[in-house]
């Protein structure tokens, strides 16, 4: 957005939203992670999500049901050995996923705060702008106003 004198350049909006939005998806492009990153981010969207809760409800319900059938000696140990393993690896990647999650986020802040920042200026050219506008019109207002009296008072004589 620029103000070349007095005139607003309205097309450069769309070009600033543009600009913007090729940076924030520069960020969020996948080349730009590392593997570390990438990995977390996959793993995120597996521990995440349903599919996986529902997997690991099927799991422990076919579990309990195997262990009527064919009791083990070890019944709940192993089950508890599995879930606590999952918890183990699940933990680190979420929060690993949620790291990067914050920086992009923090990255989206900046962003929004360089276009609030622009526009603020915006604001403060236009308003400046009106500003002048108003006392030109107050002007013109009085000038009308004395020369109608100025009139009048020839009509008069």
């Amino acid at each position: 957005m620029q103000i070349c004198g007095d005139r607003i350049m309205i097309n450069d909006k769309k070009n600033l939203k543009l600009m913007m939005a090729k940076h924030i998806e520069k960020d969020i492009n996948r080349e730009n992670l590392s593997f570390g990153e990438k990995f977390a981010d996959k793993m995120s969207k597996i521990l995440g999500g349903y599919p996986y809760l529902i997997l690991l409800n099927i799991f422990i319900i076919f579990y309990v049901i195997l262990q009527h059938i064919v009791p083990f000696d070890v019944t709940l140990l192993y089950l508890n050995f599995i879930l606590s393993y999952l918890a183990a690896i699940g933990t680190p990647m979420l929060q690993m996923s949620s790291n990067h999650q914050t920086v992009k986020d923090r990255h989206h802040m900046e962003v929004d705060l360089n276009i609030n920042i622009e526009t603020k200026k915006l604001l403060e050219k236009m308003n400046e702008k009106l500003d002048r506008q108003q006392k030109q019109i107050d002007y013109l207002v009085e000038e009308n106003e004395r020369l109608k009296n100025k009139e009048n008072r020839l009509e008069k004589e």
